[in-house]
């Protein structure tokens, strides 16, 4: 018993009191630490993080529940083909635009984008733009590469009024290019055709030649092509496709692909035979899968929506002419005027002040003459055939 005694005296009170004061230093040690300035800051820092990781998460949480597609079904087009309809949620679409817009908006005109974009998505083919001639050359190159191959006959269907001189002059130049890399199909035929304004332009509307092998030919018709002034922005891009769908020598069972240049928009009924829905309709009649690009080149005239109509301000007599055209105008004014012969080309121009213009035609030879007369900024516009016969 006393042996017991003793050795609880002598071990094990001392190491009690050791345990006890250890373990209350470690909680002084603790509690000093957990007040130390570089503590606090550093459990900030790891809060912040903790806080900015959970909110993080909720975010994703929440994109993850917008669902993205919003109608997926497949349907039967125009020509019984099956293809896939999508329809996005609106928040995708805009995030998507704010990414990277398709084209410039500032630099086109929305109503020839909306115009051909429709045809396009209609007709089996997809809209280009061009923002200068050299990009309408890519794009025609881009068209050929990717979608021809051989059994196809293609369509060059170009705009032929006064805004696209400088675009048409580079596709002239190009042609040879152009020309060259169609050589690789041996099946493949090449048609063209020139599209004005039946409104204003009369029997110079519209020029066609029929599809052929023949570079040489493509060269020449090209070579005759010639701009004309037109009053309003829009031209008569409905009726020449289906003019041209009509009457071109189509290939029995060659794949047929048109590529329209232009870049204004249609004129619609009462200003044209055909609408939109009709041209379509008129296209996939042909039993033929018809591809439609439309090259869409940027305007200076991007919202003009205006059909300018035709304002008699003016006369012409006699008609026809044998010496001297008298050109007599309402009110005094500054016009320009313009006679251009059945293929288009500018015979004569100028321009006057007078409440009356003779014009004296001895240089013309016989024939019948398309004359435009016009001020500054179209608002007055007039045209009229007059025959000339000495």
């Amino acid at each position: 018993m006393k042996t017991n005694y003793a050795f609880t005296c002598c071990f094990v009170i001392p190491l009690l009191a050791i345990f006890f004061g250890c373990n209350t230093q470690m909680d002084k040690d603790a509690d000093s630490l957990n007040s130390s300035p570089n503590n606090t800051t550093l459990s900030s820092v790891v809060n912040k993080q903790e806080e900015a990781v959970v909110d993080k998460i909720e975010e994703v949480k929440k994109v993850k529940t917008v669902n993205k597609i919003v109608k997926h079904e497949i349907v039967t087009d125009s020509l019984g083909e099956l293809k896939a309809n999508v329809t996005f949620n609106d928040r995708v679409i805009d995030s998507l635009n704010a990414i990277a817009p398709l084209y410039d908006t500032s630099s086109y005109n929305h109503l020839s984008v909306s115009y051909f974009s429709t045809l396009a998505d209609s007709l089996h083919g997809k809209p280009y733009f061009a923002m200068n001639s050299d990009e309408v050359v890519l794009s025609i190159m881009n068209v050929l590469s990717t979608r021809l191959n051989e059994e196809t006959d293609i369509v060059f269907l170009i705009d032929k009024t006064a805004s696209m001189d400088d675009d048409i002059e580079k596709v002239k130049g190009s042609l040879k290019l152009i020309m060259n890399y169609l050589e690789n199909y041996k099946q493949v035929k090449v048609g063209m055709a020139f599209y004005g304004d039946n409104n204003h332009h009369f029997n110079l509307w519209y020029d066609r030649m029929d599809l052929t092998n023949s570079i040489e030919d493509v060269n020449a018709f090209m070579n005759t092509y010639s701009t004309i002034s037109n009053p309003d922005v829009a031209e008569s891009v409905n009726d020449a496709i289906v003019k041209t769908v009509e009457e071109m020598n189509w290939t029995k069972g060659n794949k047929r692909l048109m590529l329209v240049i232009g870049d204004a928009q249609s004129q619609v009924p009462p200003y044209a035979r055909y609408n939109q829905s009709q041209v379509i309709r008129k296209c996939d009649s042909m039993n033929v899968k018809f591809n439609l690009y439309p090259i869409i080149i940027a305007s200076k005239q991007t919202n003009v929506e205006k059909i300018n109509e035709r304002k008699e301000f003016m006369s012409v007599y006699p008609n026809p002419v044998t010496d001297y055209c008298n050109l007599k105008f309402n009110s005094v004014g500054e016009y320009f005027y313009e006679f251009a012969d059945m293929t288009g080309k500018i015979i004569y121009n100028s321009k006057t002040s007078s409440l009356l213009e003779i014009v004296s035609v001895n240089n013309f030879v016989n024939g019948t003459y398309l004359l435009q007369v016009y001020n500054f900024d179209f608002s007055k516009y007039y045209s009229k055939m007059i025959i000339i016969q000495h």
